[in-house]
């Protein structure tokens, strides 16, 4: 009678232990940033009856700026939750509604609190999150008993923001990405199912992840193509125009600037000459100073934006800034006697 008795009993042992490690919480990394960590737990009452509150942490190493969970397939319909640190021990939750390629607004609708076990220890930022009211939102909505739920992701390298204002601005993130989870073995009693969980270790493998990214190809080419046309090339080609040789504008100087009736009109002398070389000149500057805030918005020190990168650009500006106005001083005092050969030139050519 005894193994009678003791097979159900072990049978019943691990059913239970088999359940309970099904019902444990999902979670999902970024591919290319170790150490953080998203998970997602669903009430039994809301996985029963479709509706209700949610569970869900954040936990990202305090080296990042901000870090943040959205739910959805696209950042312009996103329903965000951006953490970043409150001060060296505690940490701030923003929910915001996505925008696209625009500064996330504030979500004044989401209804959120952080449970016990939130805050900043041991270099990592632990959001512990309760949202009662994430299955639907302006823009989307979420099946709690789903087993293909969408969720997109991003973080920012940086110093930490120590803000407890939930409006703060952020900038661009460096990586971001997208994943897959099922919710439909997620199940919990609990009313904290994160206060001794470990997401390295205790969550379920019920995930897929569509992919991170870093700093595009793209955006980097752009700031390489866009320091080098307003710090080198347009000061360089501008002063083709001043060189003591007989060249003809047509032939030298027009072909490497784009506005070639402009040019035309600004060689005949009149007031439209000084409106267009002072047009140039100052947009020259403003690139020059555009250059330097896009360093500054994507965060001097950032892999985006190395410090290394803005002391070359700095100098380089400051050399070729140099070299500009020197050539136009010389040219100042020692005048302009090749400007009738290209008048001439010019009359000839008609």
């Amino acid at each position: 009678m005894q193994p009678q008795v003791t097979v159900p009993l072990y049978a019943a042992v691990l059913g239970l232990f088999c359940t309970a490690l099904s019902q444990r919480p999902v979670a999902f990394s970024p591919f290319d940033h170790d150490g953080v960590f998203f998970s997602v737990a669903i009430p039994t009452i809301t996985a029963s009856s479709g509706f209700g509150p949610n569970f869900f942490q954040i936990k990202a190493p305090s080296t990042l700026q901000w870090v943040d969970l959205d739910q959805g397939s696209q950042i312009a319909k996103a329903n965000m939750f951006i953490l970043y640190s409150a001060s060296s021990s505690n940490v701030t939750l923003s929910p915001r509604s996505g925008k696209g390629h625009f500064q996330p607004v504030p979500n004044l609708d989401c209804r959120v609190s952080l449970l016990g076990g939130s805050g900043i220890q041991d270099g990592m930022m632990t959001a512990n999150v309760l949202c009662e009211n994430c299955n639907d939102w302006q823009g989307g909505s979420m099946d709690p008993k789903s087993s293909s739920t969408q969720w997109i992701y991003a973080y920012k390298e940086g110093s930490p923001l120590n803000s407890d204002n939930v409006t703060e601005f952020i900038l661009k993130h460096d990586g971001q990405g997208g994943a897959s989870a099922d919710l439909s073995h997620t199940k919990t009693a609990s009313t904290n199912p994160f206060s001794t969980y470990n997401p390295s270790t205790d969550s379920s493998d019920t995930t897929s992840s569509t992919g991170s990214t870093g700093v595009p190809d793209m955006l980097t080419a752009h700031r390489l193509m866009m320091a080098i046309a307003f710090i080198l090339l347009f000061p360089s080609l501008a002063l083709v125009v001043l060189l003591p040789y007989a060249i003809s504008i047509s032939k030298a100087h027009a072909p490497l600037q784009i506005l070639a009736l402009a040019l035309t009109i600004s060689g005949m002398g009149s007031v439209f000459a000084y409106a267009h070389r002072w047009l140039g000149r100052s947009m020259i500057v403003l690139g020059t100073i555009n250059g330097g805030l896009g360093f500054y918005l994507a965060g001097i020190g950032n892999p985006g934006a190395p410090q290394s990168a803005m002391i070359a650009y700095s100098i380089i500006a400051g050399v070729v800034g140099l070299v500009y106005l020197g050539v136009h001083l010389l040219v100042g005092i020692q005048g302009r006697p090749h400007r009738q050969e290209w008048k001439r030139e010019s009359t000839t050519s008609r």
